[in-house]
């Protein structure tokens, strides 16, 4: 999701297009963006002459400068997701103001794409689609809802649905997981009882779910980040960490450390992180890693311009991660909250909330573009915007990636006319950034010593006329592999997402595999 290799006139090299594919090491491309895919270190490893980080057959992809030691005449963009002409799902009257606590997949074996989703009245809804677009709503027949059970409504008594598909469960009846907050619990007392309430439901079919365990325990953060007014942590998102080997969940902390706070002076809601070997526990202590800042509180500013005269602020309130190759991606709600002069707290007003990228070489330590663009550009719908994304990886659909989100006028139902729908929006594969050429002189970007697992490198890039693509190895200490230098390679003058680089006809990589090699693209 972090780039491609795109080459246009000004020559972009994405993150995906420079993973290129070694069969084991992908190139993002390098006229937009290039990344390129290799195998990964659990933990980023700094590279010197001496050492080199593992990137296996991954994509790598341009979010930063970890796969750039040095690089000159390239800019790096940023790329907003192009939502799709038509909403995925519109609420009735029985789901009114649907909106991605939720899951979207994909099962490879039925061949059907899923959602779990919520809406104003508690509990979670399921539809299905043959091709991503047109999506329907069962009559399940489970639940009634205004006298009738003709609707899709799966569970009344859970919120915040984080559904899992696991093609590696021997027991079929627990293929699905479902991570959700038990309702009991939210008005439990002492409200210590509050941290227990995270549950784990397994399921045949995604529609008929039985509790299988406890989630995670709120109580793993520590008390100084608990909101004595909220103690329970109500947002959570769960996968498996493919890169770390691991399940990995985000989690609601509330870190004292501001003046003001929504639920409590001095606490914001922020993103911690925690990790467990099995999916049932034991699961780590919970650890805060991103806090709102001072650009958040700006942005909030200018969001809530239209409210009464008084402080302004940021919250994080949730963030959905999945793995990307070598990377790890986070899409990052905002809640915007302001207090009046008057002491009156808004924190529904239309406008309100945002929705973001993040990323991460660890899950633990987590950045941020320094531009914080929206994540998805907006739609037809102007009175709506990107407010949270769902709970699992985008989906492949061709030459793009689909990441499935809900818009709405406010952050929360506005007390008039409360307004949300769930829609996709696409990138080009790997296209969340790219490196782009953009003067009159060539681009030339060199990664640090790699180690990869594949045997052929694939670049993803997008070209304009004129422009065009060169790839050397070289060694861990700089100098140019034999038959491998840049006068041999095959220039790349078209567009691709996966385009195979060759040297005078050479591309069977399989010598090269776990040597250290330098990338340079020119």
């Amino acid at each position: 999701m972090e780039s491609e290799i795109r080459m246009k006139k000004i020559n972009k090299i994405t993150r995906r297009d420079f993973l290129g594919r070694i069969q084991g090491v992908a190139i993002c491309s390098v006229a937009s963006e290039t990344f390129f895919r290799a195998g990964f270190a659990r933990a980023a490893v700094k590279s010197d002459k001496s050492t080199a980080e593992d990137v296996g057959d991954r994509a790598c992809l341009f979010l930063d400068d970890r796969f750039v030691e040095k690089q000159t005449g390239l800019t790096r963009t940023w790329h907003q997701g192009k939502p799709l002409p038509e909403p995925a799902i519109v609420g009735d009257a029985w789901d009114k103001w649907p909106h991605l606590f939720g899951s979207a997949i994909y099962n490879p074996q039925t061949k059907i794409y899923q959602m779990w989703y919520s809406s104003i009245r508690e509990g979670m809804f399921y539809a299905e689609s043959h091709d991503g677009r047109k999506w329907t709503k069962p009559k399940l027949g489970l639940i009634d809802a205004n006298g009738s059970k003709e609707n899709n409504w799966v569970m009344s008594s859970v919120s915040l649905p984080n559904v899992l598909l696991d093609l590696n469960e021997k027991d079929p009846a627990a293929r699905y997981k479902l991570f959700a907050w038990d309702h009991i619990y939210y008005s439990k007392e002492p409200k210590e009882d509050r941290v227990n309430g995270h549950t784990l439901f397994g399921s045949p079919d995604g529609i008929h779910w039985k509790l299988i365990g406890k989630g995670i325990p709120g109580r793993l953060m520590s008390l100084d980040e608990r909101c004595a007014n909220f103690i329970t942590p109500d947002t959570n998102q769960v996968i498996w960490d493919n890169l770390g080997k691991r399940y990995l969940s985000t989690f609601r902390t509330y870190p004292k450390r501001w003046e003001l706070g929504e639920f409590e002076t001095g606490r914001r809601r922020s993103i911690g992180i925690t990790s467990a070997k099995q999916i049932t526990g034991p699961w780590e202590p919970i650890i805060t890693s991103l806090v709102p800042d001072e650009q958040d509180d700006a942005a909030a500013a200018k969001a809530m311009r239209e409210i009464p005269p008084g402080k302004r602020w940021a919250e994080l309130y949730s963030m959905p991660l999945f793995n990307y190759g070598n990377h790890y991606i986070g899409l990052l709600s905002l809640i915007h909250v302001a207090l009046s002069n008057d002491g009156v707290m808004t924190a529904n007003a239309p406008g309100g909330g945002d929705l973001q990228l993040a990323f991460s070489h660890d899950g633990l330590k987590w950045h941020r573009p320094v531009g914080r663009t929206t994540l998805i550009g907006p739609s037809n719908a102007n009175e709506l915007h990107p407010t949270y994304a769902a709970c699992s990886a985008p989906i492949e659909m061709g030459n793009e990636i689909w990441i499935f989100y809900s818009e709405q006028n406010s952050s929360h139902p506005t007390a008039v006319n409360p307004n949300s729908q769930i829609r996709a929006a696409a990138w080009r594969k790997d296209g969340f950034a790219s490196l782009a050429a953009t003067g009159q002189k060539p681009g030339t970007l060199t990664t640090p010593p790699l180690r990869f697992a594949g045997e052929k490198l694939e670049l993803n890039v997008e070209t304009n006329e004129g422009g065009s693509v060169r790839v050397a190895l070289l060694s861990a200490s700089g100098k140019p592999l034999k038959g491998f230098e840049e006068s041999k390679c095959d220039v790349v003058k078209q567009s691709s997402i996966a385009h195979t680089v060759t040297w005078k006809g050479r591309g069977n990589l399989a010598a090269l595999r776990n040597d250290p090699v330098r990338i340079q693209i020119t």
